[in-house]
């Protein structure tokens, strides 16, 4: 289980990190991570109020750390170095360079 606790946050890379190891995630609804996580499919978001029931959500539900697990992996490939990079050159560079 990893936990993002923070009130303002950049990004943080480790929602990715952990979700491409297949760790359980609760975060708060900080930076990147109400546009990568999916509330109940492959993390929680949550106010920092609601950590304490959702983290004892997933220390009690083995079905619920299963499914975040896989769906968190299958997220995380598309924020990869290679995804990203042909995005931003596709995107932009290849552009600029016509």
């Amino acid at each position: 289980l990893y936990m993002v606790t923070s009130r303002e946050e950049g990004g943080p890379k480790a929602i990715l990190e952990s979700m491409a190891s297949g760790v359980p995630l609760v975060s708060t609804k900080v930076g990147m991570a109400p546009d990568v996580i999916k509330d109940g499919e492959n993390g929680y978001l949550v106010d920092v109020e609601g950590l304490y029931a959702r983290v004892c959500d997933l220390i009690e539900n083995s079905k619920h750390r299963e499914n975040f697990k896989m769906n968190g992996i299958k997220i995380s490939v598309n924020y990869s170095w290679e995804r990203i990079a042909n995005l931003y050159y596709n995107k932009l560079y290849k552009l600029l360079l016509q």
